[in-house]
């Protein structure tokens, strides 16, 4: 006989299975809407070292680490053509920068960060009332770029169209790796590899989402602006992304992080005073944040 007890175990392992075996669309880029708001906590930490060497003695090392938090309040202004906020408002509660172990406050709360992917670069984000520095505009950039309108979208980069479930992986889709970072770095497509993968259920805001992660991993890589009188020599790329998917459609939440770390070795250009000279620079970055839509 069956004892009960064996009994419930089988039936905890079907439903396990069932509840395993869900499938869900997948849309990684939240669906934005004029209007919507949301209460936003993002942070990024970048860490930056470059050593010059002459015929393999070190002349110069420098390292800078930097911290930027911001936390306040985002509305969406207006939407590319694939529906992606182009323009939005950021009003402050707390915008910091630590440096050198020195903290500084950015914006005072209250202020409102205009941006808008349509302009020209220098226009991108401005303060509503008053002048930004340079300063603070990098600042925002690290932890909050503007979305240029009618670009890649993360669901085309690393999304798919398929229903997926935890355990799932796919590719993705590396040429559009290639556009997308072309502005900063060119990458051979045939030297990269990696995946998309939903690895665990999880929630955000009180809703269950998908842990979805996608690693990139690529060699031969170089700067597409790299430092004038110097040639590439090489490069490596590795970052791995995390977005929690919300199993519910109309589900606004979202939470997610990146990790980046990157290489470059460049070569002072032969019959050059420079040509015994290598540079080397690594750069580390981390960002993470949490979106919370506003309720009226």
């Amino acid at each position: 006989m069956r004892t009960p007890l064996l009994g419930s175990i089988v039936l905890t392992l079907i439903v396990a299975n069932n509840v395993h075996a869900q499938k869900y669309p997948i849309r990684i880029s939240s669906p934005d809407r004029v209007g919507e708001k949301y209460s936003l906590s993002v942070s990024g930490s970048r860490l930056q070292k470059t050593t010059a060497t002459q015929n393999g003695r070190i002349i110069r090392s420098q390292s800078e680490e930097t911290k930027v938090i911001f936390q306040g309040r985002q509305e969406t202004l207006a939407l590319d053509g694939k529906g992606q906020a182009v323009r939005e408002s950021f009003t402050v509660e707390k915008f910091t920068r630590t440096e050198g172990g020195v903290t500084t406050t950015l914006l005072k709360p209250g202020s409102v960060v205009l941006t808008d992917g349509s302009q020209e670069e220098q226009f991108q984000i401005v303060l509503k009332e008053g002048v930004m520095d340079d300063f603070s505009r990098a600042a925002f950039s690290m932890v909050l770029p503007p979305h240029k309108p009618g670009t890649l979208t993360d669901d085309e980069i690393y999304g798919t169209k398929e229903l997926k479930g935890v355990g799932d992986s796919w590719p993705f889709n590396r040429a559009a790796v290639v556009v997308d970072l072309k502005g900063s770095m060119v990458i051979p497509s045939e030297r990269m590899n990696g995946m998309s993968s939903i690895v665990s259920r999880d929630t955000v805001g009180g809703d269950e989402c998908l842990n979805l992660v996608t690693e990139v991993k690529a060699d031969g890589v170089w700067l597409t602006h790299g430092p004038a009188g110097f040639v590439p020599d090489s490069g490596t790329l590795r970052s791995a992304f995390q977005v929690c998917i919300p199993t519910n459609a109309a589900s606004l939440s979202r939470k997610g992080s990146a990790e980046v770390s990157s290489l470059f070795r460049v070569k002072g250009t032969p019959g050059t005073p420079a040509e015994s000279i290598t540079l080397e620079t690594s750069v580390s970055q981390k960002n993470e944040f949490v979106a919370l839509p506003v309720r009226p």
